[in-house]
């Protein structure tokens, strides 16, 4: 415990043979879905439209997409799954690991056709008020400030994308307010500084919906400054 807290990390949480046993199940469940997930992507008809999408609209290489972990849901997966919307397949086929802290909590599922919306649906009950997407422990360079300082981006994109490039200690909000629970947790990691780096402009010509967007950023943005300085963290 006290080097966990020595290092800012969680301790591990005490849990009962029959817990673990059930939480090893569900984890290994879930990783053996993402496999089949990611060779979705490459064998199947819906692979070929999202592929199609990420390469010829998102602009994206297939070193890129690998690296980002994007997968593909099929009618098929979503049958062996217990905790997906039905149909997610038709309208969102493009999956995303749910991963923080290690651990793998469920998939996003996102639309290809920009008419669609919502642009994501979530495996049932995925708890993304407790867990920052994209959370791990923070990486350790030598450089204190660097070392503590959380940087958080608006979609799950925005943080597979800086990942992949290098960057590290990113994490995304989900589009959604950040949390008293997700900063308690990300303090515990270690953290101490956050920067948020949120969307303010919203795809569109729209300049109605431009200035609406602007807005409920920076009253998420300020929501969020308020809930990570309660926390003790800048």
């Amino acid at each position: 415990m006290e080097l966990c807290r020595v290092i800012g990390i969680p301790a591990p949480e005490r849990q009962s043979s029959e817990e673990w046993r059930r939480f090893v199940e569900q984890q290994e469940k879930r990783e053996w879905l993402y496999a089949r997930m990611k060779e979705a992507l490459h064998n199947s008809e819906a692979g070929a439209r999202v592929l199609d999408y990420l390469h010829n609209v998102r602009g994206y290489s297939d070193e890129l997409i690998e690296s980002m972990g994007i997968a593909c849901v099929t009618k098929e997966i979503v049958d062996a799954m217990d905790d997906a919307p039905r149909n997610i397949e038709t309208l969102w086929p493009i999956a995303i690991p749910y991963r923080s802290g290690g651990r793998l909590y469920g998939f996003k599922f996102r639309a290809i056709d920009g008419s669609v919306h919502p642009k994501y649906k979530n495996t049932i009950r995925l708890p993304k008020e407790a867990n920052l997407f994209g959370l791990t422990g923070i990486n350790l360079s030598g450089n204190k400030e660097k070392d503590r300082t959380l940087t958080i981006v608006e979609g799950e994109f925005d943080a597979l994308h800086a990942k992949a490039a290098g960057l590290a200690n990113i994490a995304a909000a989900a589009g959604m307010d950040i949390t008293e629970t997700q900063m308690a947790v990300a303090k515990e990691r270690g953290v101490e500084n956050v920067v948020l780096v949120l969307d303010t402009e919203a795809v569109t010509a729209d300049a109605a919906a431009q200035e609406a967007k602007k807005k409920r950023t920076y009253e998420k943005i300020t929501k969020g400054l308020r809930t990570i300085h309660a926390a003790g963290m800048k």
